[in-house]
């Protein structure tokens, strides 16, 4: 493979050229800055709480601005990413770029990671430290080669859509639909979890889920970082940067689920767990960081079922406008669902 030359601009259609530098250094920047929108969301809810008239709906808008705000990160990866049409100026700049996409899952990594390891000290400090190293680290950068695709790419790619499917039928539609039964009342959201909980924490079934998950993770990793990128197909780099949250958001569930509340103190980790105890998800601080973080990982989660469709629907000879559209369709479908579980959690009730 020939040396792939750095980028002197990256050209973002009907806007301005933006330097690859500085294409390079915007994400983990904005990555750096994620946890002000989490204050921001925190500190209108607790306002919300206590004022009232039209203060009271000034903290709504407060809320929803940093509801958006927390999603500035991921966005402008997204076409950082989707502007490079895959090439890489400096080492290092698209993995961090992809990291940043991931930030709402991450923050709630280091949250659990703090928690297992029962930090004394605001983690918001480590995170401070690591984003301004990525930060550095993009702003250096350096030329690097393309990576040579191995022969067994196609075999892991297949492996890891199949290993998608069987969770897909497993688990996933099953607890998706659970989570959204939450608009219909707590208690039938519990009754609904008990009698799944019979399938899927069965001793047979549980440890499968759980390698299929591990496998997404490690095989999702593996092909992000490996694989080459169509010009001009913004489903491709969303169906790897959407896989990169998701690797993110199942690292962040996996542990706070068996490391710290199952293995760890005993948690029964149902409705009354996810949605912050008697606290609630804006009853602290440490909880709106889920807010963002449960919109962000239901989003991504069904965005990358949807890019991978389509890849399969291109692939038995599909016109790539319908599977377009189809795609489309999903993803805005998941948005709109992320939205309404997510208003579930935080109270609201159909009827």
């Amino acid at each position: 493979m020939t040396d792939v030359a750095p980028a002197e601009s990256l050209s973002v259609r009907g806007g301005p050229v933006i330097s690859a530098r500085m294409a390079a250094i915007l994400p983990p920047f904005l990555a750096l800055l994620y946890p002000l929108a989490v204050w921001g969301l925190f500190a209108s809810a607790s306002l919300m709480r206590e004022a009232e008239g039209t203060t009271k709906i000034a903290a709504l808008y407060g809320a929803t601005a940093s509801l958006l705000c927390a999603a500035i990160p991921s966005l402008v990866s997204f076409a950082m990413l989707v502007g490079h049409n895959g090439r890489e100026g400096y080492s290092g700049t698209r993995w961090i770029t992809l990291l940043a996409f991931a930030a709402p899952a991450l923050f709630t990594v280091e949250r659990v990671i703090a928690a297992g390891f029962r930090w004394t000290f605001d983690d918001r400090l480590v995170w401070i430290v690591v984003w301004v190293a990525l930060t550095a680290i993009a702003a250096a950068g350096r030329e690097r080669k393309a990576r040579l695709q191995p022969a067994w790419t196609g075999r892991l790619r297949f492996a890891h859509g199949v290993s998608a499917a069987v969770i897909l039928a497993l688990f996933l539609i099953a607890h998706l639909g659970n989570h959204f039964i939450g608009l219909l009342g707590t208690d039938l959201h519990i009754q609904v979890m008990e009698m799944l909980r019979v399938w899927y924490r069965s001793g047979i079934v549980e440890p499968v889920i759980v390698a299929l998950f591990l496998f997404q993770v490690a095989s999702g990793v593996w092909l992000a970082s490996i694989r080459q990128y169509a010009p001009n197909d913004p489903f491709r780099m969303l169906q790897v940067a959407t896989g990169v949250g998701v690797a993110a958001f199942l690292s962040a569930h996996m542990l706070v689920i068996f490391i710290v509340a199952r293995w760890g103190v005993g948690i029964d980790t149902n409705w009354v767990f996810a949605t912050g105890f008697k606290v609630g998800l804006l009853g602290n601080l440490s909880n709106a960081r889920q807010v963002p973080y449960y919109l962000f990982a239901t989003f991504v989660t069904i965005a990358h079922l949807a890019c991978g469709l389509r890849v399969v629907l291109l692939a038995h000879s599909w016109r790539i406008a319908i599977t377009n559209r189809i795609a489309v369709g999903i993803i805005v479908s998941g948005g709109v669902f992320a939205i309404a579980t997510v208003a579930g959690m935080l109270g609201l009730r159909l009827g």
